[in-house]
């Protein structure tokens, strides 16, 4: 798959969906922590549910505010370029943030979650860990030749 046209693709910040699945998640949590105390023998201390209440928002505290963080800009394919040592003669990625003039190499950028309309991809820049929400509303036209770029980085030939 080193046919994949070079592309760069607007990233947005948390999508709709991902909002609407940590609402979800928290009213699971939610339910599952009232089911528990509720079924609790009344003979022990409710511990153990206000432990894994505490735990499961604390969990989806941070999720929201990894996606309230993420970053806004541009992710890059060049497929013309020799790529890294992670993945050599593929071509390579690169992020640029709203706002900066230079843009950064990624090594090793992965799909996490794909749901058809929109992705979660992790990459490193500079040793640093990185989550990008990825949409197809954000650039429709280009959505198939990024697939494609993930697609060719992830199965090279």
């Amino acid at each position: 798959m080193q046919s994949a046209p070079s592309v760069a693709y607007p990233v947005g910040r948390f999508s709709l969906i991902a909002r609407l699945a940590l609402v979800a998640l928290a009213s699971l949590g939610i339910a599952s922590v009232l089911g528990m105390t509720i079924v609790w023998p009344a003979e022990r201390a409710p511990v153990l549910p206000v432990l894994l209440g505490g735990g499961w928002i604390a969990w989806l505290w941070a999720a929201w505010q990894q996606g309230i963080a993420s970053p806004i800009g541009t992710l890059h394919w060049d497929a013309s370029a020799m790529g890294d040592e992670w993945k050599p003669g593929v071509g390579s990625w690169w992020w640029q943030a709203d706002g900066c003039a230079q843009a950064e190499p990624l090594v090793l950028l992965e799909r996490r979650l794909d749901w058809g309309a929109g992705m979660l991809v992790h990459g490193k820049i500079g040793g640093r860990t990185r989550w990008f929400w990825v949409s197809d509303r954000l650039a429709e036209g280009r959505w198939g030749e990024f697939r494609r770029a993930i697609e060719a980085q992830a199965n090279p030939v």
